[in-house]
């Protein structure tokens, strides 16, 4: 399995690709950057349905209480 840097890194690494492949600067074409994405997505598949053990708190949308200040002019 790999880490999850590991995998932000590769994810990197595409983005890289891909701006160099939109300028014209690219050594690989755009069907050697959708395998390697597609491996990537592979590589991905572990942390998909596991749950965030990176989170320090849930977090949950909740309206919170906004207060205005009005300067009487």
């Amino acid at each position: 399995m790999m880490t999850k840097l590991s995998i932000i890194s590769r994810l990197w690494s595409h983005i890289t690709d891909l701006r160099l492949l939109v300028r014209g600067q690219g050594n690989k074409t755009l069907s050697q950057i959708e395998e390697e994405l597609d491996m990537t997505e592979y590589y991905c598949r572990p942390y998909a349905d596991a749950d965030d053990v990176d989170k320090h708190n849930e977090i949950r949308a909740r309206p919170e209480t906004v207060l205005f200040y009005c300067k009487n002019q």
